[in-house]
């Protein structure tokens, strides 16, 4: 209500990096090469990233492991992550997205869920692009021939996605015995710190997010 309070995007650390991602333009297709020299090459980039160069686990997600951090063999979807830089300013950081060369190889699109279920449809999750199956239990026909009334109808809802007053940011700090200390837009920190680890390759205990201490150390640092 007073505007003091900060968003994630508000903190600052001295001599902090931007990072930035380079995002597929195809919503479906083969990586057949990315070339990031040409963004190595500019001055004030400090790291050009693919999926080849995260230590750890290379997917997560809350149900199923299904999301690649960074595509690892081809993008599912317009937006997919390809590639990362850092670099000193966010000026520096677009730039070399720009100067990062993919070569992709367009395969055949899903965009519809039922279309997705067919079974020569395309293969965009695993065999079946199921996420998963639940089961029913109990004798289904014995229930619809005991059922008072049967009533078969097809219900639609469409897209919705929260809106967040933040825009999504989160800092990263190197902490002590080669861990790290994450602070953001972040809505479950159990498991976004347990996916963070994984993706590392860290031990839990040495992966922290927690963005009040992380506030007050800082606002202290400032001080």
């Amino acid at each position: 209500m007073t505007g003091r309070a900060r968003f994630a995007a508000d903190y600052n650390v001295a001599h902090q990096l931007y990072g930035d991602v380079l995002r597929a333009k195809h919503p479906h297709a083969r990586i057949l090469r990315i070339n990031g020299a040409k963004a190595r090459q500019l001055e004030g980039v400090e790291a050009v990233l693919t999926a080849q160069d995260i230590p750890g686990e290379k997917v997560f997600g809350v149900v199923e492991k299904n999301q690649a951090i960074l595509a690892v063999d081809k993008v599912r979807y317009l937006g997919d992550g390809v590639a990362l830089v850092a670099a000193r300013t966010r000026e520096i950081a677009a730039e070399a997205l720009s100067r990062i060369e993919v070569d992709y190889e367009p395969l055949p699109v899903v965009s519809d869920p039922e279309a997705a279920l067919r079974p020569d449809a395309p293969k965009i999750h695993g065999d079946d692009n199921k996420l998963s199956t639940t089961g029913a239990q109990g004798d289904i026909a014995q229930g619809f021939a005991e059922a008072d009334f049967i009533i078969e109808r097809r219900f639609r809802t469409p897209c919705i996605e929260h809106s967040y007053l933040e825009p999504e940011a989160v800092l990263a700090e190197p902490a002590e015995h080669g861990g790290v200390m994450i602070t953001g837009s972040v809505q479950n920190l159990l498991s976004s710190r347990r996916s963070v680890a994984a993706a590392l390759g860290l031990d839990l205990n040495r992966c922290r997010l927690s963005r009040r201490r992380w506030a007050a150390r800082s606002e202290a640092r400032m001080k």
